[in-house]
């Protein structure tokens, strides 16, 4: 019987077919195992209450019960842990592409969701064009970015950065002291410990550098623009409004550059009067055309703050 020769193509995605399937049975096999020692340390801590009750906590059997206890439950948190991020099926990205994945545990080594990652240069700049990540509810992220050819021809030696996470305030929770090459066709996980705390993923201000406060009397709108499928849209024309009784107000306009990105900057005195101390915001999206992409008022923010983001997902006119 002839063999036939299979391609390299085929090679690979037989290869990456069996390594999936055996990643699935490594999860499982992990959550069977979170299962057994659950039920195991809570039948030890039933056992060490009722001898603790009958001999007292300073009888040797209790003590030596309430080691072997504590050493197995940093064991079942090593394991959950672990079960985690077995869980977590790694984004695919292409050969000129670089990506940026990990996962973000609290104090008790439980993920953190809704905290968003940035990636920022050495004096602590945030990297727009690079986007962001937003935490799941297991902690996990990941950001893809394709770096532009001719940058990586010229570039000498690779400029070194890092990851940052911040809260709902753009507040820095953590930065990342490793820092990252960056490199088209490489992976690199990390794995962020902080305190514990909670947020509401949006992107980090594009002007974002540590130590830097925009002055009294500025205002600021950014968010991202995208498509259907979570694709950035540039190009479009995206306005800001305050609206108000009679007349709104326009704030000003500005364009989605760097996979859909916008920031647009006002003054107190474009909107503030004797009876408005803060405005109320909404957005409107315009394509090339000048054709409306969102339903007016879109994404009203009452009593807006001195920095809002609103994102938006429009449908592209043909």
């Amino acid at each position: 019987m002839e063999k036939r020769q299979i391609s390299d193509d085929e090679f690979v995605g037989k290869l990456d077919a069996s390594l999936d399937m055996l990643e699935t049975r490594r999860a499982e096999d992990l959550e069977r195992s979170k299962l057994f020692h659950t039920v195991k340390n809570k039948a030890l801590r039933r056992e060490q209450s009722r001898l603790a009750g009958k001999l007292g906590q300073n009888h040797p059997r209790v003590k030596q019960m309430a080691s072997r206890l504590a050493y197995r439950e940093k064991m079942l948190v090593d394991l959950e842990e672990e079960a985690a991020r077995a869980q977590v099926r790694v984004p695919a990205f292409e050969a000129d592409q670089w990506l940026v994945h990990g996962v973000v545990l609290d104090k008790n080594r439980k993920g953190k969701s809704g905290l968003t990652i940035g990636i920022f240069d050495a004096k602590g700049k945030w990297r727009q064009d690079f986007g962001y990540g937003c935490t799941d509810a297991r902690g996990y992220f990941s950001i893809i970015h394709t770096p532009k050819a001719a940058a990586q021809m010229e570039a000498k030696v690779l400029p070194q950065y890092y990851l940052y996470v911040l809260d709902q305030a753009q507040r820095i929770l953590l930065k990342d002291t490793t820092p990252l090459p960056l490199e088209a066709g490489y992976m690199y996980y990390r794995r962020l410990l902080l305190a514990d705390s909670a947020g509401v993923c949006q992107a980090p201000p594009t002007d974002y550098t540590e130590g830097t406060m925009a002055p009294p009397d500025i205002w600021i709108v950014r968010g991202r623009v995208v498509d259907e499928k979570g694709n950035g849209l540039d190009g479009l024309t995206v306005t800001v409004y305050d609206e108000d009784l009679f007349f709104d107000d326009r704030l000003g306009r500005v364009k989605t550059m760097n996979d859909g990105y916008y920031e647009l900057r006002y003054r107190t005195e474009d909107f503030r009067d004797l009876i408005e101390a803060r405005p109320d915001l909404y957005v409107q999206v315009l394509d090339k055309e000048g054709r409306q992409l969102c339903a007016q008022p879109a994404k009203t923010r009452f009593a807006a703050g001195r920095r809002e983001v609103i994102n938006l997902s429009v449908k592209k006119r043909r």
